[in-house]
Order: structure tokens, then C-alpha cells, then sequence
């Protein structure tokens, strides 16, 4: 699901304030995502993914590229609004 600029900007703000360098290399060269993104449960014994998963924002390192995953929830994109953009 594509962020509207309006919720990129405020999950932005917020994760760059939980995250200001990159875990890995310690770059402040950061980029947030503009799609949420799911993770869903593995399943055993191939193709079809079942199960519950999650909403998350990335945060991607422009230097290193190591990848770090928010909660979108958490991250204050309300179940609602992340409807509203689909």
C-alpha cells in the first residue's frame, strides 16, 4: 500500500526521531519507505503464505542499504487510513 505524502512525512518524523543512524554502519543517510509493506508467518511445505501478518514501514540505510523494519501501526498510520490509501 503507497503512503500518502501527508503519512509518509508524519512516519517520517517519527521514525527518524527512534532512528536517527543506520544500526550498521552509522550513516544518518536514512530513507523511509512510501509503501507499507506485510510480513506474513512462514509456512512449512511451500507456496501459499498463511496466517496473520503485520503492517511495517521500512527504513532503509542510502549508505550500507541494511533495511530496518517499523511497526505502521506504532508508527501512528491508524488500520483506517492505511484502507483510505490502497
Amino acid at each position: 500500500m503507497k503512503l500518502t505524502n501527508e503519512q509518509h512525512d508524519h512516519a517520517s518524523k517519527k521514525l527518524v526521531e527512534r532512528q536517527a543512524q543506520c544500526p550498521a554502519c552509522q550513516s544518518g543517510e536514512l530513507g523511509v519507505g512510501m509503501t507499507v509493506v506485510a510480513l506474513s508467518e512462514f509456512q512449512r511445505g511451500g507456496g501459499i503464505v498463511r496466517g496473520s501478518s503485520a503492517p511495517f514501514i521500512t527504513v532503509t540505510c542510502m549508505r550500507c542499504f541494511h533495511t530496518s523494519l517499523f511497526s505502521a501501526v506504532l508508527a501512528g498510520i491508524p488500520a483506517d487510513e492505511r484502507r483510505a490509501a490502497n
